[in-house]
């Protein structure tokens, strides 16, 4: 566990998820579960949360939680992908669970729990994690004089900062030799770019000029797809673009 003014609690071991799924909620919460799978842990939540969102990649697990718990709302959504969707409907969160450790790149979990921690700002977090909790492990045997009984990390703050760092320099060395490789001028994930608006008022749509364009379950994307994010021109995309180049590619390091 990293202790601060917000708890970041680790696991890997189904068990011990589904007990914190117990002892960590209280009726007034608002919480989440990302990778719900087939809405088992998730169904234990809703009997100590009435508040709850369930949400999986996979369409299938989600049609079968909808069909199997009714009273619980689910969601299709590729979180580590695209973080920034959790945003609209994870409003006044105040618990979140992330159950997708075990089968994701643990760069991707990382970057998830960042985003989870300085955009919706729960007052716990809890990950089912073999990686991070080894990772922890490989840290407390280093600090094992300072190890308190309730296993909570010594300098947990600078370890998981250092960890941030760490997938942060890592990110950017992929997305750099993934972008000499494709020859794309803006290789960067389509978020770390700064936000846009085009002259209708509308945010630009940064997957769509730098990506691909996801859209919501039944749900169109709401920006605009009309302007380039780069040079605010109408009739192609940013990695189209053939204007001059007026800014570096901002770091992965700066959302951190």
């Amino acid at each position: 566990m990293v202790e601060s003014n917000r708890k970041l609690l680790f696991c890997f071991k189904t068990e011990s998820y589904r007990k914190l799924s117990r002892s960590q909620l209280v009726k007034t919460d608002v919480c989440i579960d990302v990778g719900c799978s087939y809405g088992k842990a998730t169904d234990i939540m809703s009997q100590h949360c009435d508040n709850i969102i369930g949400m999986d990649i996979s369409r299938e697990a989600i049609d079968s939680c909808r069909r199997d718990y009714p009273h619980i709302r689910f969601e299709v959504m590729d979180c580590l992908e695209y973080p920034e969707h959790l945003r609209s409907i994870a409003t006044g969160v105040t618990k979140v669970f992330i159950d997708i450790g075990g089968n994701r790149e643990r760069n991707a979990l990382i970057r998830l729990i960042t985003f989870v921690q300085q955009t919706l700002r729960p007052d716990v977090i809890v990950v089912k994690s073999e990686a991070l909790v080894r990772a922890a492990t490989a840290h407390m045997r280093h600090c094992e004089a300072e190890l308190s009984s309730e296993d909570v990390i010594p300098a947990g703050d600078a370890w998981w900062r250092t960890l941030q760092e760490a997938t942060v320099a890592e990110m950017n060395s992929k997305l750099e030799e993934r972008g000499q490789e494709k020859g794309k001028r803006f290789p960067l994930y389509a978020l770390k770019y700064p936000k846009k608006n085009a002259p209708n008022g509308k945010e630009i749509c940064r997957f769509h000029n730098y990506g691909e364009c996801p859209t919501r379950e039944k749900r169109p994307c709401e920006r605009d797809h009309e302007v380039c994010h780069y040079c605010l021109e109408k009739g192609h995309i940013a990695q189209q673009c053939t204007a001059k180049e007026e800014f570096a590619p901002p770091s992965i390091a700066s959302t951190f």
